[in-house]
């Protein structure tokens, strides 16, 4: 992916803060762990409140706070990082995915970082997690999936979950806070050329708004992206900005065919 080609060049500020995610391209078909210092300091605060009676989950959170302890006396760098998920990783193979759940998120394998490109499905709007969105909620995991699935192995589609598998807002909205994205404009798909927790504040994004489009016109403007990626790994930003812009149009002539009609009449 070019450095100088992308449809919106966003400045990062900050640590991104991925955690849980799914990674749908060919051989990442399992939850995937992105390492991220600030996500890793939280689940170690959880780990402080936690009141447990079984014995296997008793020893499996003492040996995370111990795994934290470690962390935390490191220099929180990537290999600290590593270190830290692939003991909890250790942990519940020992205590098992059920039990594991009871205090912190399931871990699936780690995220490669030699991709070609992640591309982050981000919902930060909370209004997507009630049930009047539940139609527009299931076609974008649909439509999402099916992006995944055609950005072939060398790419990465991650999206957030929270612990009940449910749309993660606030791990949206975090990274939205370090893209400067508006809540009210997602939601997003963001495609960076580095494993998310590896991102400088110098590395570009690509951004592509879906707020304002129907949710069965998405995969339209995923495909285009999905072709580009696949074929030469360079976007073509005006061909991307054109099909974005034009998706969000014929969504508001569908939803509002007489306002359309009013507006075209005059200026036709």
């Amino acid at each position: 992916m070019s450095r100088h080609r992308n449809l919106i060049l966003v400045p990062l500020f900050g640590v991104l803060i991925p955690g849980l995610c799914h990674g749908q391209a060919s051989g990442i078909a399992r939850p995937m762990t992105v390492p991220d210092s600030v996500w890793i300091e939280r689940q170690c605060g959880s780990f402080e409140e936690i009141e447990v009676t079984d014995d296997a989950v008793e020893a499996g959170v003492r040996r995370a706070r111990q795994a934290c302890a470690a962390y935390r006396a490191s220099s929180h760098d990537t290999s600290a990082r590593d270190a830290w998920v692939r003991a909890m990783l250790e942990i519940q193979d020992d205590v098992g995915p059920a039990a594991m759940r009871s205090f912190i998120p399931q871990f699936g394998d780690e995220l490669p970082a030699g991709l070609e490109t992640y591309s982050l499905f981000l919902i930060p709007d909370a209004r997507w997690q009630e049930s009047d969105f539940e139609r527009e909620r299931s076609r974008l995991w649909e439509t999402f999936h099916s992006f995944g699935r055609s950005i072939g192995d060398r790419h990465a589609a991650i999206w957030f979950l929270d612990q009940e598998d449910n749309v993660d807002v606030l791990r949206s909205q975090e990274y939205c806070r370090r893209f400067n994205l508006s809540y009210n404009d997602g939601p997003y798909l963001v495609t960076v050329a580095k494993r998310p927790d590896l991102l400088e504040p110098s590395d570009e994004v690509i951004v592509i708004r879906m707020g304002g489009i129907a949710p069965d016109r998405i995969l339209t403007v995923l495909n285009r992206l999905s072709s580009d990626l696949t074929s030469t790994g360079d976007v073509a930003t005006g061909s991307l900005v054109y099909e974005e812009l034009k998706q969000r149009f014929l969504s508001s002539v569908e939803r509002y065919p007489e306002g359309a009609r009013a507006f075209l009449s005059s200026v036709f």
